[in-house]
């Protein structure tokens, strides 16, 4: 099929537990199968994306200091939409 590609994308917003969107947030997603990790920064309205994914299943993590960890496991990025994972982060 014309125009199918063989990479997915992860995208979501970052927001604290008052519900404020979190700028510059570093987000992670690890391939599973492979290991490899790749990283961008929420933009000033707290929305991130993640794109040019090979197909697979990811990890995404969040570490901000101040803030417990986030990771959310089993998040699969596929050619047919986005994989959306919205984190709320909770405070230490």
């Amino acid at each position: 099929m014309v125009g199918q590609s063989d990479q997915g994308s992860i995208i979501g917003i970052v927001s604290d537990p008052q519900a404020r969107l979190v700028q510059n947030a570093t987000v992670d997603a690890r391939n599973i199968e492979t290991g490899k990790t790749y990283s961008v920064e929420s933009n000033q309205t707290g929305q991130y994306r993640i794109t040019g994914l090979p197909q697979g299943t990811y990890e995404v993590s969040l570490t901000l200091r101040g803030f417990e960890e986030v990771r959310v496991q089993g998040v699969k990025a596929g050619e047919m939409q986005p994989a959306r994972v919205d984190i709320v982060l909770k405070a230490k």
